[in-house]
């Protein structure tokens, strides 16, 4: 059997790994359906010959890497690169693997990319990484715990006989901060206990639009200046852990309201959406709760004055805050729990697009 150009085309194009193929002078000879789907180019648009700045300009370190490779003598193979999409910020990590192309008379032709994603692999090993820092870390708060929660119990009960017995306005207040501080350490080991500790996953039937109610009116009465919005589908009963459920979305909520302190507009809305709307989605910008065939995707939004992308980038950081007096613990718990639901199979996550996550109204994964 003889190849023709066409077959081997073909077989280039529905091959699983991602191949580009660019010519000496910028052209494209070869984008298969795999590089189209990693970079989320339209793949019904056939992108043979088309300058290569145009039909990737959205990835200008690809282009550069492109670029380059022609003057290199040695090309780099099992390489990674981080490609940022110039549009929507979204971020991925690609091993790849480059190879000159030459004629008959060897002369260069063209440079080929095979490539895959590995942005998933890397989350993982992250992943991986931080809970073997977490199992450390909760011996260490487990016995931190012990030890400090005692004093501070007694240093709480005397200032609170402190303050019962005394009448001098100035001392009152000084045994008024000492008592504000204490119960502020202890939320801080309460949450750092809650943050190293594997909780089991109690799953129940739950209304998620009930859970999402509760958590708003929890410290609503705190923001008298927030309007709140809903926009719920009917969606019925599903099956997770509605108290860790309702503790992550409080977290982010109470983000929303400090983010709105002279007032605002807090939004949030569920729907049902296919379950291959992933496939389509950006990992950035997807919050999907798997249920059957759909999934159900919750929405918070809120009209607060947003944060830095330096800043956005360690919102997950556990102990990293921006706010005075921080446990920086809330944002690092929520995505705690909704990664501990994806171990059980529920797949949980929450799509937030509040201001205290990121700023211009970007979405994030938790």
């Amino acid at each position: 059997m003889k190849l023709t150009g066409s077959f081997t085309l073909s077989i280039l194009k529905h091959m699983k790994s991602a191949l580009i193929i660019i010519g000496s002078k910028g052209n494209i000879l070869v984008l298969n359906d795999s590089a189209g789907k990693i970079l989320k180019l339209d793949n019904e648009t056939d992108h043979t010959e088309r300058d290569s700045s145009e039909a990737l300009s959205t990835y200008p370190r690809l282009l550069e890497l492109f670029k380059t490779s022609f003057e290199m003598h040695t090309l780099p193979d099992r390489a990674e690169l981080e490609i940022i999409n110039a549009h929507s910020g979204e971020r991925k990590t690609i091993g790849y693997t480059l190879s000159p192309v030459f004629d008959d008379e060897s002369n260069r032709l063209a440079t080929a990319m095979f490539f895959k994603d590995l942005t998933v692999v890397e989350r993982e090993e992250t992943q991986e990484r931080i809970q073997d820092r977490l199992a450390a870390l909760g011996m260490m708060a487990a016995w931190l715990a012990h030890e400090i929660r005692n004093p501070l119990a007694s240093i709480k009960v005397n200032a609170g006989l402190l303050h019962k017995g005394e009448k001098n306005d100035q001392k009152m207040q000084l045994s008024d901060e000492i008592l504000s501080e204490v119960n502020k350490l202890d939320r801080i080991i309460t949450q750092t206990l809650d943050f190293v500790k594997q909780k089991p996953i109690n799953l129940q039937e739950c209304d998620i639009n009930e859970i999402i109610t509760e958590s708003v009116n929890k410290n609503l009465y705190a923001y008298h200046s927030i309007d709140v919005w809903y926009a719920f589908s009917e969606i019925g009963t599903v099956l997770l852990d509605a108290h860790q459920i309702a503790q992550a979305l409080g977290n982010i909520i109470n983000n929303s309201y400090e983010a709105m302190p002279d007032g605002g507009t807090l939004t949030i809305s569920t729907s049902l959406i296919p379950s291959n709307a992933g496939d389509y989605v950006p990992e950035e910008v997807s919050r999907q709760v798997v249920r059957d065939e759909m999934n159900i995707q919750v929405a918070i939004e809120d009209t607060g004055a947003g944060i830095s992308e330096e800043v956005l980038d360690k919102i997950f950081t556990p102990f990293f805050t921006t706010k005075s007096g921080g446990s920086g613990l809330g944002m690092s718990l929520a995505q705690k729990i909704v990664s501990d639901h994806k171990r059980t199979g529920c797949r949980h996550k929450i799509h937030s697009r509040t201001s205290s996550l990121q700023s211009g109204g970007l979405r994030r994964d938790m």
